[in-house]
Order: structure tokens, then C-alpha cells, then sequence
């Protein structure tokens, strides 16, 4: 049982674009499961609604850095794992599209 996620990555960006990366980031996790997000400069709050009620955290942003910090409820703590599992799997997506663009791009980041 896993009440509280906490997950720092760095990602392959330019730290101009953590903010960029870091609103994909909250749009495709949260947005699609009911978690309202804002963004406040260099972080990004969440808070849950419906089936996500009591869900919240911030995703805070410094250069190519985001440390993912969510509280979760007692009824989703069970499945504390498997939201973590799914967290990491998004986090290495948006690495590997960061990738991918920088090949693109012909440079890093």
C-alpha cells in the first residue's frame, strides 16, 4: 500500500523547455483521469475530482529536472503501485519523444 509517489527524472531537454514538457506531462496524465491541473510559474498542482477525489500533488519543474510528488487517498493506496508503474511509463515516453525530436532536430535537447 502506497500512499504518497514521489519520482525525480531528468529528462534529454534544454532546461528552457521543462515547462513545456512539464504541461504535456500533467495534460496527458492527469487530464485523462479526472485530475485538475495549474500550472504556478515553475510548478504544477493537482488535484483530483470524481473517481480521483482526494488525489493531489505538484509536479515542480528546475531546468531538465521535474520531481513528481501525489498524495494519494486511502481507497487508491492499494492500487499505489500500479499508478507509480503507470507514472514511470509516461515519464519515459515524454524522454523518448524528447529523444526522438532532438534526432530530429540534429542536436540534444
Amino acid at each position: 500500500m502506497k500512499q504518497r509517489i514521489v519520482i525525480t527524472r531528468t529528462l534529454p531537454i534544454l532546461p528552457e523547455h521543462g515547462l513545456v514538457y512539464a504541461k504535456y506531462f500533467a495534460e496527458q496524465v492527469a487530464g485523462g483521469i479526472g485530475i485538475e491541473w495549474q500550472c504556478d510559474g515553475s510548478r504544477i498542482t493537482f488535484t483530483g475530482g470524481g473517481l480521483s477525489t482526494g488525489v493531489k500533488g505538484t509536479l515542480a519543474v528546475q531546468g531538465a529536472t521535474f520531481t513528481l510528488d501525489v498524495e494519494l487517498p486511502l481507497l487508491l493506496a492499494a492500487m499505489g503501485d500500479t499508478i507509480e508503474a503507470e507514472i514511470v511509463t509516461r515519464f519515459d515516453a515524454i524522454e523518448q519523444m524528447a529523444l526522438e525530436q532532438a534526432k530530429k532536430a540534429g542536436g540534444a535537447g
